[in-house]
């Protein structure tokens, strides 16, 4: 008697496991939701929880966001304003192939009277200006809100510094009395980077003694070659307050972007050696 209660007890126990088989098959199959990068648990060969593998680094949970470090509205004429916004990456390996901003400029009873919205980018432990220029405005602006977002993050492998661009005969100079404009500012922009790039971008800024922006301007040189010298002038034809000191000028380019490399370096060597 005992042995065929134990024979019974066997047989079912192996249909029960054979039903639990047949039921978690199920599940997994039509129930279960799929794995994804933001499901809170370790699997589909992620590095850790929702990172790495097939989901985005795990060193881009520890990437801080740009920082602003000054933001400075510039009357070019009645009812037109500049801007320029200075913005500092404090991450050493990460830059962004790309980040969005948003302007919003307010009067003294915080209506919003102007909105600007762009995108940009910036190396890895970078400093660069964003210059955004005539904004029609009826009266100086109270407030001026700057929000960055959408950041697209990428790691540079054994990243070093950012394209070497030499800067020569930095010069400003106001027009003579009597001739059309009121200022222009000239310099030499040296690729040293080496590589040839699609297009660098200048931003040209005007400081006092003080170190004060007082005007700003910006150019695009295409098609510039490793070793290749360019010239640029640009002009003011607008008086701006202030004494102006000196020139500062930046020459910026992407290197996340595999199009702005000249057919020469294509595919792209060390700039694209990014890592995960």
């Amino acid at each position: 008697m005992e042995r065929r209660l134990f024979k019974r007890l066997v047989i079912g126990g192996v249909y029960l496991l054979v039903f639990a088989l047949i039921g978690w098959g199920a599940y997994a199959a039509w129930f279960k939701p799929a794995a994804t990068c933001f499901d809170k648990i370790k699997n589909q060969r992620e590095e850790d929880v929702d990172c790495g593998g097939p989901c985005d680094s795990c060193g881009k949970r520890t990437v801080k966001p740009l920082e602003i470090l000054t933001k400075q509205s510039l009357l070019v004429r009645p009812g037109a304003y500049d801007l320029a916004v200075r913005l500092r990456n404090p991450n050493q390996l990460y830059g962004a192939e790309s980040f969005r901003y948003t302007v919003r400029w307010r009067n003294g009873a915080g209506a919003l009277t102007a909105e600007r919205v762009g995108t940009s980018y910036i190396l890895p432990h970078g400093t660069r200006s964003v210059l955004i220029q005539n904004v029609p405005l009826t009266e100086p602006a109270a407030a001026i809100e700057v929000a960055i977002s959408d950041y697209n993050w990428v790691r540079l492998k054994d990243y070093q510094d950012e394209p070497r661009f030499l800067i020569r005969a930095p010069s400003f100079t106001k027009v003579a009395p009597g001739e059309l404009g009121f200022a222009f500012a000239s310099a030499v922009v040296v690729n040293k980077s080496g590589f040839d790039f699609q297009a660098v971008d200048v931003n040209i800024l005007v400081l006092d003694a003080r170190g004060q922006v007082l005007a700003v301007s910006r150019t695009v040189q295409n098609a510039f070659r490793n070793d290749a010298e360019r010239s640029f002038r640009v002009s003011w034809p607008e008086p701006f307050a202030g004494e102006p000191e000196r020139i500062e000028v930046e020459a910026l380019t992407n290197v996340f972007d595999e199009t702005n490399y000249l057919e020469t370096f294509r595919p792209i060597e060390r700039f694209q050696q990014f890592g995960a």
